[in-house]
């Protein structure tokens, strides 16, 4: 299949009920004033920072939950498990990228619903940029 030409219909739909207009916006730094790192700069100046150094927030510490904590080792674990299972379903659709930075419109759409209906961690962030740290990262040595 040419990945050029996937649309919608090519994944399946998890069956879900109607949402409502707030239900479908997307969090804000003012909804979340416990959420630190709604963007990349954030977090880079975070870790250069003496407090991100000696920090012990774990190799997922830009995730927050809407308290602002990072998940534990075991929810870390089920992000990468579950990230790898939508890796391998776009390889059953033969829609699999060479590398995570040329994934097409669809593909990152179908991800990022995976990720974000699953771990609302990845919500927290403006333009996605949380999931696409931890694809890019982690993508290569799949």
């Amino acid at each position: 299949m040419d990945p050029c030409q996937a649309d919608a219909t090519t994944f399946p739909q998890a069956s879900a009920s109607p949402k409502s207009k707030a239900e479908l916006a997307p969090p804000t730094p003012s909804d979340y004033p416990s959420i630190r790192f709604w963007d990349r700069e954030d977090w880079d100046k975070y870790l250069e920072s003496p407090k991100g150094q000696t920090s012990k927030r774990g190799t997922m510490g830009y995730l927050e939950d809407k308290d602002g904590n990072p998940p534990s080792r075991e929810t870390a674990k089920a992000i990468c498990k579950l990230l790898r299972g939508g890796w391998v379903e776009l390889v059953h659709w033969e829609l699999a990228p060479p590398s995570w930075g040329r994934l097409s419109t669809s593909t990152r759409q179908f991800i990022h619903g995976l990720m974000e209906s699953t771990y609302p961690h990845f919500k927290f962030a403006n333009n996605g940029w949380k999931l696409d740290y931890l694809a890019s990262n982690t993508y290569p040595a799949w």
